[in-house]
């Protein structure tokens, strides 16, 4: 017997298919292996830089709370501008980690304002924690931060300097602008 090939001539671009089809599958298959590996090791990796991540914060975090106790000149659990500034005058690392940050004493009051998200006056530690962790991460942001927290602080008092003085202005009172006539007419009753 004469092998096909040799029978049919035309076969042998079939059978070359063939063998380059199956060549392809078993690259494709190679191919999926390697693909599905490294998404595997990329995936860990994400872990394991998130795991890392948390470990340095929360490490930073035991730091900040430990020097915010030593802010914390009557004990109260809570920090306020005078013991802020106080701190940066007494104590070397909180005031290096400022400076860090490039901030110096003439920031400390845009610093409180910015760390006192609740307008309280005071800054507990878990607060001053959170905050300064955010500073931190943002690094060349730490600026564009402290001005949105200005911002934002100058649009809530405009708010209520402007819920204040509307019902004034509505009634019976004249409005005198740089020494000119009063604005508006009084109202008869």
């Amino acid at each position: 017997p004469t092998p096909i090939m040799g029978e049919n001539p035309a076969t042998a671009f079939f059978i070359g298919a063939v063998f380059v089809c199956i060549g392809m599958m078993m690259l494709n298959i190679i191919l999926s292996m390697v693909v599905e590996a490294s998404m595997k090791a990329a995936e860990e990796d994400g872990k394991r830089i998130l795991r890392e991540k948390q470990a340095r914060y929360d490490a930073h975090s035991k730091k900040v709370t430990v020097m915010c106790q030593m802010l914390d000149t009557d004990g109260s659990g809570v920090l306020d501008k005078a013991e802020m500034r106080a701190g940066f005058i007494a104590n070397k690392e909180f005031r290096d980690m400022l400076q860090l940050m490039n901030m110096d004493m003439g920031d400390l009051d845009e610093l409180f304002n910015a760390l006192d998200v609740d307008r309280s006056g005071e800054i507990d530690y878990a607060e001053f924690v959170e905050q300064m962790h955010k500073m931190k991460s943002l690094d060349i942001k730490t600026t564009e931060f402290i001005v949105k927290r200005t911002v934002v602080d100058v649009s809530v008092r405009l708010a209520k300097l402007e819920d204040t003085l509307r019902p004034l202005l509505a009634g019976d009172v004249r409005v005198r602008v740089g020494g000119q006539e009063p604005l508006g007419e009084p109202h008869d009753e």
